[in-house]
């Protein structure tokens, strides 16, 4: 009896293989079937591969803005945020490095300060409800990104707001929608500065 039992696994076993074996060589030659894609997408991961899928696909359409009738905008109003003093980089061999930043800046000898105000843009009354609730944390992120950005008054102010509207509206989307997953990954599609002072 146990030998027939061992004997019966045995071919099971054998039918489970050649039948996962044909499966899987029945999507090999799926593949294979597919039209070539471009080069690109075949370095970043070949035609079989998750990436090289991935990379075949059209890009995602950027979601749209908000109608006048249905915009919301939600504010964070006016704070201060301490930006650290920066010290010149020390060279390798002992000597003065170089005083500039990544963004062109000189170093500063003393802390800077700089007041914000932001506006958020959502269609979702929800998530300005949730943004309401929440924005203690956002702001505290928010703060939290600009002090260790190693942004500098020194640099263009352009580039500042713009990376300050970047921080806040990624710390934004992340907090409300962590918080709220009935609003989705992005339930705010712009984050505008509408006070910008250094000091």
């Amino acid at each position: 009896m146990p030998k027939y039992l061992l004997i019966g696994l045995g071919v099971l076993l054998f039918l489970a293989m050649a039948v996962g074996d044909g499966l899987g060589i029945m999507a090999y030659l799926k593949l294979r079937s597919l039209p070539v894609q471009s080069a690109a997408a075949h370095v970043a991961g070949g035609s079989g591969s998750a990436a090289g899928k991935a990379a075949a696909k059209p890009t995602p359409k950027a979601p749209p803005r908000p109608t006048a009738e249905n915009a919301n905008f939600v504010e964070i109003p006016q704070f201060v945020v301490t930006i650290p003093a920066r010290a010149p980089n020390a060279g390798t061999n002992g000597n003065a490095g170089d005083a500039n930043a990544a963004d062109g800046s000189a170093a500063t000898a003393h802390p800077a300060y700089l007041q914000l105000s932001l506006s958020f843009l959502t269609e979702s009354q929800r998530a300005a409800k949730d943004f309401a609730k929440l924005m203690p944390m956002i702001k505290s992120a928010i703060i939290s990104d600009v002090m260790s950005s190693g942004l500098s008054p020194n640099g263009d102010p352009v580039k500042m707001k713009h990376q300050i509207s970047e921080y806040s509206l990624q710390a934004a989307n992340t907090i409300v929608s962590q918080a709220d997953a009935k609003v989705g990954k992005t339930p705010f599609v712009g984050a505008y500065v509408t006070t910008f002072v250094t000091q």
